[in-house]
């Protein structure tokens, strides 16, 4: 039986989309996040049938002392679109806050599930119908994940799985969670959760004293098809390797990058660098 001796590390971010009002063609994006060391709060408006930010706003700072962001306006934000396609131009306008890592973070975090919750308003966005919406998808997004990367081998397309749900004015929720544990002698146990409208999964990384990856398990409990479960099967990749040093890209490569699971990936790397972030501050 594991002991858990001490829990060194928690980590919680929540986001929500939802309509401002009912009937309303504005969504709010919400983020909050808290650590054992800070807090944040996110907030994008973003116009429904263009996608076009309207306004971004952050608050937050340590939970100790006296370190505070803001409240502070991201007007450079303001006219970007809230798409896949708009990497290049979000990385420019959060320049004036890039050393503030965590806010960068929670800002991409927020924009990739306002693209998810398009699904739920994709008629409004110009779509005639959920199946022009999916097969949209399978067209931007092929090769890029477990799923889109074995088109020819799903047992269901996206606008099926849509169809499960039934969404007005909360569009998507996500919730995640990170826990890390000493377990004495044992080593390190990272503790990792994700659910939110379609997904559910949870990773477990056991590391030893000196921070080497022994045992990983994961379970993948909702996701989009069947074939998403044959992404767990890379896990077993990570053993042997120094969780601390791991970044993201390496993490999506062992993880089988275009034919892995993208939530999977992110999953495991928040609670690697969950352990990164206690690892390099604790007292050898």
């Amino acid at each position: 039986m594991i002991y858990l001796f001490a829990c060194l590390k928690q980590r919680f971010l929540n986001i929500n989309v939802y309509r401002k009002e009912i009937d309303s063609k504005i969504m709010i994006a919400e983020s909050r996040y808290l650590d054992s060391n800070q807090e944040r709060y996110l907030r994008l408006l973003v116009d429904i049938s263009t996608f076009k930010i309207l306004q971004a706003y952050a608050d937050g700072g340590t939970i100790f002392g006296k370190e505070r962001l803001g409240p502070i306006y991201l007007n450079s934000l303001e006219g970007i679109y809230a798409s896949i396609n708009e990497g290049a131009s979000i990385n420019q306008a959060l320049q004036e806050v890039q050393e503030d890592t965590l806010t960068v973070s929670l800002v991409k975090d927020v924009i990739r599930t306002l693209i998810q919750a398009e699904t739920f308003v994709c008629q409004e966005r110009g779509f005639a119908t959920s199946k022009e919406y999916s097969d949209y998808w399978e067209d931007v997004y092929r090769g890029r994940c477990c799923y889109y990367s074995n088109l020819d081998r799903i047992s269901r397309t996206w606008d099926e799985v849509a169809s499960e749900f039934n969404r007005e004015h909360l569009l998507f929720s996500r919730f995640g969670s990170q826990h890390l544990y000493d377990i004495g002698k044992l080593g390190y146990l990272i503790i990792g959760n994700m659910l939110d409208t379609v997904h559910e999964l949870s990773v477990i990384i056991k590391c030893n004293r000196q921070g080497i990856i022994e045992e990983v398990n994961s379970d993948l409990t909702r996701v989009t098809d069947k074939i998403c479960q044959e992404a767990k099967d890379f896990c077993k990749h990570l053993y042997g390797k120094e969780a601390f040093r791991l970044s993201k890209k390496e993490t999506a490569n062992l993880l089988g990058s275009n034919e892995g699971c993208t939530h999977l990936i992110d999953l495991t790397y928040d609670g690697l660098e969950t352990f990164s972030q206690w690892w390099y501050t604790k007292k050898f």
